[in-house]
């Protein structure tokens, strides 16, 4: 995801468990292989690499299996 905001660089911060937001990179570390944050002439893109599954969590007809 890009945005021209470049005032705010995502990092992990404490989540606070009243919170209604603020969980979205918590999500993106939990799923992801990797992730990161490159600054862009204006603004910055996040990007995140997803792990492969797994084949033991396929469904047991797939026909990836």
């Amino acid at each position: 995801m890009s945005d021209a905001r470049g005032d705010r660089v995502p990092e992990l911060r404490p989540t606070d468990p009243g919170a209604e937001t603020g969980r979205g990179l918590r999500i993106v570390e939990a799923t992801a292989a990797t992730w990161g944050v490159t600054e862009r002439r204006i603004g910055k893109t996040v990007w995140a690499e997803l792990r492969a599954p797994n084949s033991e969590l396929r469904a047991p007809n797939s026909e990836l299996s």
